[in-house]
């Protein structure tokens, strides 16, 4: 599994973000962990919503756009949630420890952002590594 820097942004950087590409990596995900370090994560391409049957402890998600800006945030997802769905317009989901995603008031919408409202560009890539 390939390791990077991930940079999101509005959100602080992982510096060990993991990306589950095969299939077998992308099922077992974070399960077996008894938790993630700070600025530790995995990012899921392709993937637009996430389980945490049999987690061990609450992550954050981060579900990204084709730009690699955040279309939509949840914080500390408690283990045994059977379905968190970024939308439509997800394409890559980044999971990290509880307390990654800073408070901004609103609880589960990006700041700066409005329903519907993702820049589309040319060039979809984003940052990594």
């Amino acid at each position: 599994m390939k390791t990077t820097r991930l940079e999101v942004e509005g959100l602080p950087a992982l510096e060990k973000c993991a990306w589950a590409e095969r299939t077998r990596d992308r099922v077992r995900g974070l399960l077996g962990r008894d938790g993630l370090a700070p600025g530790e994560g995995m990012a899921f391409p392709r993937c637009n919503a996430v389980h945490t049957v049999g987690m061990q402890f609450p992550i954050d998600v981060a579900f990204l756009g084709r730009d690699g800006r955040p279309v939509k945030l949840v914080r500390a997802v408690p283990p045994g949630r059977l379905l968190v769905w970024g939308g439509f317009r997800a394409r890559t989901t980044v999971e990290a420890a509880a307390g990654w995603i800073p408070r901004h008031g609103k609880k589960r919408r990006f700041p700066g952002t409005r329903p519907g409202t993702v820049r589309e560009r040319k060039n979809y890539s984003f940052r990594r590594g």
